[in-house]
């Protein structure tokens, strides 16, 4: 029976064990066996450690035990992993002091409490309080079987615990998580500091936003008091205002004739795609389809093929998976995704338009330069 296997048979058991030392041979040993680990290994230098001393106790001379230590064997013999089994109805939060005291003491690269269906996994050596050293939290009942698996495998499999993968890991893992919650916290602070004292770029994108709904232009002051969020009543009365000036300028849109050859010489080309702030250098009229569709696609993985059969042609496709469908296909570099791009200027800029559309972006965030 492999790992997958034997957590989503702990995770069917109608009745989880009623106790610590059940869900000791229930749960932890079949797992610990799939993790490569000899849990007959009794000897005081084995790889597998039951009830072993650990960390000051709470009284004068005592120690605690900890319910199971991993162990590197041979020369150099060295604890790895704390664990700490609890019984089903107990609160897990109620022990992690004990578990990291015991695990710090100990200097364990990681330490475990689980009751069998959650594992609750940390690194005791991290700084900080607590809880934002867990790393990890392991449902078996509610997660993906084959995740919990994989999770499990990564961080107390033997072979990554001796090898220290496993606490690199957990390091990395650790530190997106620290990350992903600063941004949590510092993202409502800023929004709120752009609301309090609008700056140029967002009282003229909001203005640009109210244009293309009304065809009329509001004053800065008008944009700043919305923005902060001031009773209606308190906005200038004299609220209309001048179009911002232009970061770029706009290309010309021309008659359909104009962009054909003039007196033996090339119209003008395509040099700059500018579109939501991003600006991408482009040579040719191709390059501006691909570089939209690209900038598109990447925030529109998973329904680009779907929602682009819209732009279709008559007999191709606008999009494919299959360069062959199309008869000038442009790769889109982040998927195996190709687009039509045999269009004249005029038609690619008109593609690029509808194409923005089609997702709920308007035609004027995009921009293209020419060449003079």
């Amino acid at each position: 029976m492999g790992l997958r296997e034997t957590v989503e048979r702990i995770a069917a058991m109608s009745r989880p064990p009623a106790n610590e030392e059940a869900a000791k041979i229930r749960v932890l040993v079949p797992i610990l066996v799939e993790l490569g680990w000899d849990v007959h290994d009794h000897r005081d230098t084995g790889e597998v450690l039951w009830e072993h001393p650990v960390g000051p106790g709470s009284g004068a001379g005592q120690k605690g035990r900890a319910d199971i230590v991993l162990a590197k064997t041979g020369q150099g013999h060295r604890l790895l992993c704390l664990i700490e089994a609890k019984s089903p109805k107990e609160d897990l939060s109620k022990h992690v002091d004990q578990l990291m005291g015991y695990a710090f003491h100990e200097g364990v690269d990681i330490c475990v409490l689980t009751n069998g269906l959650e594992w609750w996994l940390y690194l005791p050596r991290e700084p900080g309080p607590a809880a934002s050293r867990r790393f990890a939290e392991l449902r078996l009942t509610s997660s993906s079987h084959q995740q919990v698996a994989d999770d499990l495998e990564a961080y107390m499999g033997k072979a990554n615990l001796n090898g220290g993968e496993a606490e690199r890991r957990a390091k990395e893992t650790l530190s997106k998580l620290r990350e992903a919650e600063r941004l949590k916290t510092e993202m409502p602070k800023v929004w709120r500091r752009m609301l309090d004292e609008p700056d140029q770029d967002l009282v003229e994108l909001f203005a640009r936003r109210v244009h293309e709904r009304t065809r009329l232009w509001p004053s800065p002051e008008a944009v700043a008091a919305v923005l902060q969020g001031k009773p209606s009543d308190s906005v200038p009365v004299a609220g209309l205002g001048d179009p911002p000036k232009e970061t770029h300028p706009r290309i010309q849109r021309s008659p359909k004739k104009s962009l054909k050859a003039v007196a033996g010489k090339a119209w003008t080309r395509p040099r700059t795609v500018v579109l939501w702030g991003n600006a991408t250098e482009v040579t040719r009229w191709t390059g501006v389809m691909v570089c939209v569709a690209e900038a598109v696609h990447q925030r529109h993985p998973h329904d680009f093929l779907e929602r682009t059969k819209a732009m279709a042609g008559k007999k191709r496709p606008f999009a494919s998976q299959a360069p062959a469908d199309l008869i000038r296909a442009g790769r889109i570099s982040s998927a195996d995704v190709w687009v039509e791009t045999n269009f004249s200027a005029d038609d690619t800029l008109k593609k690029c338009r509808k194409l923005l559309e089609i997702f709920g972006y308007s035609a004027s965030d995009l921009d293209v330069l020419t060449k003079e």
